[in-house]
This record gives C-alpha cells, structure tokens and sequence, in this order.
C-alpha cells in the first residue's frame, strides 16, 4: 500500500531527497501501523503527536493503516 507521510518543523530533516516540503509517498506493507510509520522513518524519540487523516492518534501501534492515508508526524512542541 502506499500513503502520505507529512514530516513537521525539525522531523523534516528525516524526508527523503525528493520530498516537497515534508511530504512524500511511503510504500508499506498491508497491515502496517501508523507505529511502523516512526519506526521506519527512525525518528522514535524524535516524534511527539501522530496524527492520521486528520485525526490524532493516541496509541500508534494500534493504528493500522490503508492505502492512501495520510500520516502526519509532528515532534514536541513547546513555547508560550
């Protein structure tokens, strides 16, 4: 399957080459999670609010994904 992954702030230095602004299609595995996503993507420690199609996902691996949805990934955010 394949899927949007949105890559925010500093994760986007973790985009491969050809990714526009943080945005590039991922081939997966049917029955991947949006867990697997991070996982793939290295950026476990480095990644704070996952969100997929628009809704934040509180338990990662338990998301399991479909072809042509979209992952966000967000890290910490802080400020005032």
């Amino acid at each position: 399957m394949t899927i949007e992954c949105r890559l925010f702030a500093d994760l986007r230095r973790h985009a491969p080459p050809e990714a526009e602004r943080g945005r590039f299609a991922l081939e997966l595995d049917d029955g991947a999670t949006a867990g697997d996503v991070v996982r793939r993507l290295a950026i476990e420690g480095a990644t704070r609010i996952v969100v997929v199609n628009g809704a934040n996902v509180r338990r990662p691996d338990e998301a399991v994904l479909h072809d042509g949805d979209v992952v966000s990934l967000f890290p910490p955010v802080s400020g005032g």
